[in-house]
């Protein structure tokens, strides 16, 4: 479902990088609550899904913000992505990171809700890095 989402939302806004980046970062928020949601009922498979969803996410985070892309009425985005884009690529990756690893907690038998839980902490926790670092009012 979320996979059909985010491809919708991609031809939506093809040809707009600002807005096809939003649509993206609305899944993302969508499917980190799933994964929470998920984790309170004893679905891991979702868990799994969904950190999946959020790592393709994160591998083509880099190419939502081209050069050419600043600014837009809801953007958030800093000057700084631009200036120091390595890091920013490094935020992602991450970011990245942290969403295969709760996958594949989530695929290991039988699923630790509390081990998600921690994952799923440390998910947001690069979330919040990069946020902090490259996102207008954090």
């Amino acid at each position: 479902m979320l996979a059909t989402a985010l491809a919708c939302s991609a031809a939506l806004a093809a040809g707009d990088p600002v807005a096809e980046r939003e649509h993206e970062f609305k899944a993302s928020k969508r499917a980190n609550a799933a994964i929470k949601a998920a984790i309170a009922r004893g679905d891991a498979a979702t868990v799994a899904a969904s950190a999946d969803e959020l790592a393709a996410f994160a591998a083509r985070l880099p190419s939502l913000f081209p050069p050419d892309s600043r600014g837009g009425l809801f953007s958030g985005a800093k000057a700084e992505i631009w200036n120091r884009f390595p890091d920013f690529v490094e935020h992602a990756q991450a970011f990245e990171a942290a969403a295969r690893a709760l996958a594949r907690q989530a695929r290991e038998t039988p699923a630790d809700a509390s081990a998600l839980r921690e994952r799923q902490g440390r998910l947001n926790e690069s979330c919040t890095a990069c946020h902090r670092a490259y996102k207008r009012g954090w």
